[in-house]
């Protein structure tokens, strides 16, 4: 199996999601694998060290870990020093929280995943607000997908990572400002409570489906 493929050299993409027999030990053959661009393990559920990553620290651009349900907080700091790595998918990781952010990018390094510039968070829903604080040292990161992350409120993505591209679903949105909203909803009332009746109507008209859309908010 995988010992074979770690006789490919020149090899730069692999694409082993949902390969659920890969464990550890197999991952030990692809840190030999020195041109690697492109790495999905993406539902690889046995695997629970990334150790091996660690040797594919000029090369790896990609790196898919969704729904790896063994990882732990910990096996995250063997990713720090991937110096070439671009795109980072971490989504539907149960076992990662604010620590495990902050092992990922620790706050005692200079220059954690110095190249970074995708990372998709979406529902991760252990993250709360305190750990987006471990994201703001990475200097070249342009986009953070957080749709379902239901402890990270908007207004805080824009307070700690003001420079960001991010996506959250419509419905977090719109809890998050809901305050602003029936607020100015009260000042239009008293203005012309007919027109705020009509407005009303048409909104509930067009938000009917939004729960099940997102929205990505630019700096």
């Amino acid at each position: 199996g995988l010992q074979a493929i770690g006789c490919l050299k020149s090899l730069q993409h692999l694409d082993l999601s949902r390969c659920i027999k890969i464990t550890d030990e197999g991952l030990q053959a692809i840190g030999s694998l020195t041109q690697l661009q492109h790495l999905d393990l993406t539902g690889c559920g046995r695997v629970r060290s990334l150790d091996a990553l660690s040797f594919l620290e000029e090369s790896l651009q990609y790196l898919g870990l969704s729904g790896c349900s063994n990882l732990t907080p910990g096996a995250l700091s063997a990713l720090t020093n991937l110096a070439s790595l671009q795109y980072l998918d971490l989504s539907q990781s149960d076992y990662l929280d604010d620590d495990g952010l902050f092992t990922l990018v620790p706050r005692d390094m200079q220059q954690p995943l110095a190249s970074l510039r995708h990372l998709d968070l979406s529902n991760c829903s252990e993250i709360t607000d305190e750990g987006l604080w471990a994201l703001k040292p990475l200097s070249t990161l342009e986009f953070v997908d957080l749709k379902n992350c239901d402890h990270i409120t908007v207004r805080e993505i824009e307070k700690i990572l003001p420079d960001i591209e991010f996506a959250v679903e419509v419905e977090q949105l719109q809890r998050d400002y809901s305050d602003e909203s029936d607020d100015s909803d009260d000042s239009d009332d008293s203005d012309d409570s007919d027109d705020s009746d009509d407005s009303d109507d048409s909104d509930d008209s067009d938000d009917s489906d939004d729960s099940s859309l997102y929205v990505t908010v630019s700096p």
